[in-house]
């Protein structure tokens, strides 16, 4: 068998060749810009009450009782992402620790709640008014709740940001 090759003169076009390789080798204005795209669309899930899928949270009983928005109650999650963009990538999260429970779901750990000061806990139960020192909670089950991801409208609205900067 023959070994062919065919040396092609790239000259013409290294200027560009070399244009876009520096181009590629920092990223962080477009990933910046991608990570503030996908922070607000993630904020606006929680105003939608629907994770990046469009699938409706399980309304939790908080929101139920109080005629308030599930997953929204200080707004310390919502208020709590962020996104860092770097040279190849882009993080969008949150640093608060009972985040993932709420995106992927779970149990809380079963736990004594004890009264405050001195003072008793009351609770209704049946009509009745309870009132105790301390009571054995036995955890929550917490059904998943995703928040975090990008959405099918934000494709569109990256690839922009991306095409923008490579056509700059």
């Amino acid at each position: 068998m023959s070994d062919w090759r065919i040396d092609v003169d790239t000259s013409p076009v290294d200027a560009l060749l070399s244009q876009l390789a520096r181009k590629l080798a920092d990223l962080s204005g477009p990933m910046d810009a991608i990570g503030l795209l996908v922070s607000e669309s993630v904020r606006d899930n929680f105003k939608r009450g629907a994770g990046p899928d469009g699938a409706a949270w399980k309304k939790s009983r908080r929101a139920v009782e109080q005629n308030g928005q599930t997953l929204v109650d200080t707004g310390l999650l919502r208020s709590s992402i962020t996104h860092q963009g770097g040279e190849d990538f882009v993080v969008i999260g949150t640093n608060l620790p009972y985040a993932a429970v709420h995106q992927f779901g779970g149990r809380t750990q079963p736990r004594v709640i004890r009264a405050r000061n001195g003072k008793t806990l009351a609770f209704t139960i049946g009509g009745r008014t309870i009132f105790r020192r301390s009571v054995n909670h036995p955890g929550s089950v917490i059904p998943a709740r995703p928040f975090l991801g990008v959405r099918g409208e934000d494709w569109p609205e990256i690839e922009a940001i991306l095409t923008a900067y490579l056509e700059d």
